[in-house]
């Protein structure tokens, strides 16, 4: 009987020098650090927020109202499909558009032309300028405005408009137009603010750019403010910078840069917006849609909620 001789290989233990485990430690870091960067600046949050006020006409129980923000010429999926289909699966009743739809340094017509035609026929769509349209004066602003007017957006550059409902119930939609400064944007507002509505028993909106001028906006008693501008302060980290690093127009260690605040009768919505600012990336800041529904509370309620209060 033959037996065949089983050669066995030894099996060299493979060191790992300083230097190897420094490299393998630097490509899982990079690693993680790409997967986090991707999801922050592509994966888009849905945020949502309920208005209750008993100045909300009856009709408008319910009325759901959609904010974007911030897209500075950014695409989510060949022609913006994934933004459409978050916005249009939230069956929004309204559309709100608060500035920095295009950037100067991302600027394409025929892209934001496709955009906005295919946005208004998921609901109407109110826009007003952001500091980026405001930069586009001399160059493209002109057209801009014309694209999005003949696509059907309802643009409130200093205006107002009463929005409709069943028996003519109404609210008031009112947006500013933006500056390249913010300090000289107080100025600038104050005078058209004076021209709006400051009718107390009707439920007011605002659309304005810049979050860091609630006070101004609380002055005039508006119910609900739409803002953006603020990038959700670029990078955030979580339990240390909530609010993020640097926001425009409010510096280091920003406050309004996200989510909800209230002053006095006023309660303003600040989105993250969706697309980049002048740092390329966000860090734990992902893109945001923002939805605020409105909900008729009724005297009697309101009563006795303040009796329950302590």
């Amino acid at each position: 009987m033959t037996f065949a001789r089983r050669s066995r290989k030894r099996l060299a233990k493979t060191r790992r020098t300083p230097g190897r485990y420094a490299a393998e430690l630097f490509f899982k870091l990079m690693g993680f650090l790409y997967f986090v960067c991707y999801r922050a600046n592509n994966a888009i949050d849905v945020s949502r927020y309920e208005r209750v006020s008993p100045k909300v006409p009856a009709a408008f129980d319910g009325f759901r109202v959609v904010q974007v923000s911030d897209l500075h010429g950014k695409v989510f999926g060949r022609d913006n499909a994934e933004l459409l289909k978050l916005v249009e699966r939230e069956k929004p009743d309204l559309i709100v558009v608060t500035g920095d739809v295009v950037d100067e340094r991302n600027f394409r017509l025929d892209s934001l032309r496709d955009f906005a035609e295919r946005l208004v026929k998921i609901a109407p769509v109110f826009y007003i300028v952001g500091n980026h349209e405001a930069d586009l004066y001399a160059k493209y602003f002109n057209e801009v405005v014309a694209t999005l007017r003949k696509s059907g957006f309802t643009l409130l550059l200093d205006r107002e408009k009463r929005v409709t409902r069943g028996n003519g119930d109404a609210i008031v939609v009112a947006g500013l137009m933006d500056v390249k400064e913010s300090r000289k944007f107080a100025n600038i507002a104050r005078p058209q603010l004076n021209k709006f509505s400051r009718d107390p028993d009707e439920f007011r909106i605002l659309l304005s750019h810049r979050p860091e001028w609630l006070s101004l906006y609380a002055e005039y008693g508006y119910d609900l403010v739409f803002s953006g501008h603020a990038h959700g302060g670029q990078i955030r980290i979580p339990g240390l910078l909530p609010n993020g690093l640097n926001a425009p127009g409010q510096g280091w260690f920003p406050k309004y840069t996200g989510g909800a605040h209230t002053q006095g009768e006023t309660t303003m919505i600040v989105s993250r917006g969706l697309g980049p600012s002048v740092i390329p990336t966000r860090l734990f800041n992902r893109p945001e849609l923002v939805v605020c529904v409105l909900k008729r509370e009724t005297r009697l309620e309101q009563g006795m909620a303040n009796d329950n209060q302590v």
